[in-house]
């Protein structure tokens, strides 16, 4: 019936009136004025956001090339950038750093001007201002407020590499492997806590749980296995391949053992263990 214009719904106190004219992209809009409900563009644009830019914690710069997403967020990009960042201060003080991507909370926030570094999780990368570094995992690579500037890493597990500062060159795999390394270089290690107290030391490898766990200022040594060298500290240029091999002592220098708990005991330097418990030289 065209002569009907308006209709009420009874207990709802609202009317829902005239409007002839059906738009795409309109909405039901709310008139305190009248106490009318009816069909009129959307505040801002009918139909909601067009771009990403519509949001009050969201930016896009360089012809999209730049993402941000969460407040803070690029904040301070110079709009010339290729990136992403998703999270609250993820890549905040970036300025003219490029090929970036951070998801997570403080990912990458105090990065300036470096370069096609990855970061994902809480935390990660969240003071490292080096480039081409990857960090995956809360807190990997989150490095030491001020001096976190080590470029050519990676760390790959929670808190790997926490503790960070400039040694170059290091990857880490594994939860709090290289947790504390500071300026040591050229580090590679693989297993739950392996490396995790090198600070200064460099050019060692380690791969196996807890594998090269004391070590702090020694270098060019290899651990291989679960606990391989476990007790080792400050002792250079030895090999341990093998589950136990040479754990129970800290005192190996320019010593190879190879073999389940070969040299497991022994204590001294240029000492060589081949096979299954070769040296072991029991407990005490």
């Amino acid at each position: 019936n065209a002569d009907i214009t308006k209709f009420r719904i009874p207990g709802i106190g609202v009317t829902f009136g005239d409007n002839t004219t059906l738009t795409d992209g309109h909405v039901l809009t709310y008139s305190s004025s009248t106490g009318e409900i009816t069909l009129a563009a959307a505040s801002g644009g009918g139909g909601g956001i067009s771009s990403i830019t519509d949001l009050s914690d969201a930016k896009t710069d360089n012809s999209g090339a730049l993402v941000a997403l969460g407040t803070g967020a690029a904040a301070a990009d110079d709009g010339t950038n290729d990136g992403v960042a998703i999270g609250k201060d993820a890549l905040n003080d970036q300025t003219t750093g490029t090929f970036n991507c951070a998801v997570g909370n403080e990912a990458l926030s105090l990065l300036t001007d470096g370069n096609q570094s990855v970061a994902f999780c809480v935390y990660a990368g969240r003071r490292a201002t080096g480039g081409s570094n990857t960090w995956i995992g809360y807190s990997a690579g989150e490095g030491v407020s001020g001096s976190a500037s080590a470029v050519y890493c990676t760390a790959v597990g929670e808190k790997a590499m926490e503790n960070f500062t400039s040694g170059n060159n290091n990857s880490a795999f594994g939860y709090r492997a290289l947790r504390n390394v500071s300026t040591g270089t050229h580090n590679l290690s693989g297993g739950v806590q392996s490396s995790d107290a090198v600070t200064t030391g460099s050019y060692n490898t380690s791969w196996g749980n807890l594998s090269l766990g004391a070590l702090t200022t020694g270098s060019s040594n290899i651990a291989i296995g679960y606990r391989a060298f476990t007790t080792l500290n400050t002792y250079s240029h030895s090999v341990a391949i093998g589950r136990d091999a040479g754990a129970e002592r800290s005192h190996h220098s320019n010593s190879t053992l190879i073999g389940g708990e070969a040299g497991k005991w022994v204590r001294g330097n240029r000492n060589t263990a081949l096979g299954y418990q070769a040296m072991r030289a029991g407990g005490g």
